[in-house]
């Protein structure tokens, strides 16, 4: 019998970023607000992203684009990099450290890096730091630019380990980090929210003192609004993908009503797949617990069932795209109707 709540696993995992397990939180600033980790290999081996590679693959839009990265960069994103770590001092993702695991090819990457005209390089003990700045994207007149190109920073601390920052300051601390010459959040008493990885967790992400960005849709704001600190883990264990969220609000009773408000979202879920009969039954679980000001929710479904609901999906957006494109043609073929006869008359 389908779960009640189940069903927002696949609005869940579908939503979600890549963010992951194995965080090295020795290698993160001791003072971080949010911090990001990606398990690369780990996430390319799991049945979801599997699929999405094997699809992905039929269009020759994504090969091509894979071909291009490689010759311009001299590396390939899918086998050479390992892992992904992102970590912020302010809540936004604009400001922030890349740290990236990956087999890179150092000298083509420093020959597109000194053809901008942008570039500068900095020593910083034993290590150069390089600056450069994007180009500017044009607007729609094509004179005014559409945001001030952003400046970035970065540093090959040695044969594997690839440093991004948006700031010098930010890389020097970095680089200070793992020469053990700052502290890190392995000694911190910042963000305790960061949760243990679960088992076969490829995803894994925390952030402490949450702001509503000024983007951001009335839904959200309203769900995100009274919410503190939160942690995400995403991964697959036994043949099942899981999603796992734990969010603090700022009192019990926000929480009260923060758990009540994700049960109404699952339950309208619920309510708009059981209109589609031939809609997949995906055996999942969803569970929304939590005591005082502690949200969280545990979701997890057999990845072929989530594999099979996301191909629904698909289909019934593909009919809903075929249904509106007969829809404006014979919107058009009336228009061509109506514009015949009325020359008709005149004429």
């Amino acid at each position: 019998m389908r779960n009640l709540r189940a069903n927002a696993l696949v609005l869940a995992v579908c939503c979600s970023t890549a963010l992951a397990g194995g965080l090295k939180t020795e290698q993160v600033a001791g003072d971080a607000r949010w911090v990001a980790h990606v398990d690369v290999a780990a996430m390319l081996k799991s049945g979801l992203a599997q699929f999405i590679l094997q699809e992905a693959e039929k269009k020759d839009s994504f090969l091509e684009g894979i071909a291009n990265f490689r010759k311009t960069f001299g590396f390939d994103p899918l086998s050479d990099v390992r892992s992904l770590t992102l970590y912020g001092k302010e809540i936004g993702p604009e400001d922030g450290v890349v740290i990236l695991d990956a087999t890179v090819n150092r000298e083509k990457i420093l020959a597109l890096l000194t053809a901008n005209e942008t570039y500068k390089s900095h020593e910083y003990g034993d290590y150069v730091v390089h600056q450069w700045t994007d180009k500017p994207k044009a607007g729609a007149d094509g004179d005014a630019p559409v945001k001030e190109p952003k400046t970035h920073f970065g540093c090959f601390y040695d044969e594997k380990t690839v440093l991004v920052a948006s700031t010098l300051e930010l890389l020097k601390g970095e680089i200070d980090v793992l020469n053990g010459k700052s502290g890190s959040l392995a000694k911190s008493e910042a963000l305790k929210v960061l949760p243990k990885p679960l088992a076969g967790a490829f995803a894994l992400a925390a952030a402490e003192g949450l702001k509503v960005s000024a983007g951001a849709k009335p839904q959200q704001a309203a769900l995100m609004r009274h919410v503190r600190d939160v942690a995400v883990q995403l991964g697959e264990a036994e043949g099942r993908t899981f999603l796992s969220i734990t969010a603090l609000a700022e009192t019990a009773q926000r929480a009260v009503k923060l758990r009540q408000v994700i049960q109404g979202f699952v339950a309208l879920w619920q309510m708009t797949m059981a209109e589609k009969q031939d809609a997949p039954d995906l055996g999942e679980t969803v569970e929304v617990s939590g005591e005082g000001n502690v949200v969280h929710v545990a979701a997890a479904a057999p990845t072929k069932s989530l594999i099979e609901m996301i191909k629904f999906l698909a289909e019934r957006k593909k009919e809903a795209a075929v249904r509106a494109a007969r829809k404006k043609t014979a919107e058009v073929r009336q228009q061509l109707i109506k514009a015949r006869s009325r020359d008709r008359e005149t004429g």
